[in-house]
């Protein structure tokens, strides 16, 4: 699973363990918003700071940042 807050990190949780196994960088202020792909292990995240980011969940890491996002 996938959470976000006020650490501007994306955290991915094994829920079974009940623990975070990584976080995820990238946002410079708190991420309002998290949702899970059914392909490809693919995360995505937004964030006050005007971007939508979108994560390989497998491997831990960025994609892509689709900045300029007003809402």
């Amino acid at each position: 699973g996938l959470s976000g807050g006020d650490d501007f990190n994306v955290h991915l949780w094994n829920f079974d363990e009940r623990r975070i196994v990584a976080e995820l960088p990238g946002h410079t202020l708190p991420v309002t918003g998290v949702a899970l792909t059914r392909v490809a292990d693919l995360g995505l995240s937004c964030s006050g700071d005007q971007t939508v980011r979108v994560w390989d969940l497998r491997n831990q890491k960025p994609l892509h940042a689709l900045a300029g996002h007003a809402d």
